[in-house]
């Protein structure tokens, strides 16, 4: 159970992670313990952004669900790799479960900003046929005999004018 949201696109390191800057960055979000991400972050979550095999930037590592991604994603910006003189710039989309839950994050100079798809939800009235328009018309002659009785009344008159 829970809610997925999907990512996909990349942000961009100014250079690769060392070994060591990429060991502890994959040890906190491989041990799957939101204690220890909250311990670090102060957020407490599930870490699921995660560098590339090239070192070169940050990717979803495509497991699970994933609760807190902008936060954890201006922690990782904002703190850890501004700490290491590292500046992140890039684009990252997303989609939820539901049809509004869609657009990208993108981060700027280690700034992180979400912005959230533009897609409305437009009504849209259900298609008439030939089947429901003949109950339409049951329905009205039945229960609104005096209606059909004045439309039939105003063609009378009309025919023999």
């Amino acid at each position: 159970m829970g809610y997925t949201t999907e990512f996909s696109g990349q942000i961009n390191l100014s250079r690769k992670l060392t070994f060591s800057e990429a060991k502890e960055w994959i040890i906190l979000a491989d041990g799957y313990d939101s204690i220890a991400v909250e311990k670090a972050t102060g957020i407490y979550a599930y870490l699921q952004w995660v560098p590339t095999e090239n070192l070169d930037a940050i990717v979803w590592n495509g497991h699970g669900k994933f609760y807190n991604y902008v936060e954890l994603l201006e922690w990782l910006c904002g703190k850890w790799l501004k700490e290491r003189g590292i500046v992140a710039n890039g684009k990252l989309y997303y989609s939820g479960e539901e049809t509004e839950d869609s657009g990208r994050i993108t981060v700027t100079d280690n700034i992180v900003e979400r912005h959230p798809s533009t897609i409305e939800n437009i009504i849209q009235g259900k298609p008439l046929t030939t089947q429901r328009l003949a109950e339409m018309a049951l329905e009205a002659i039945t229960n609104n005999k005096d209606t059909y009785r004045l439309a039939d009344d105003i063609s009378a008159k009309q025919e023999g004018t």
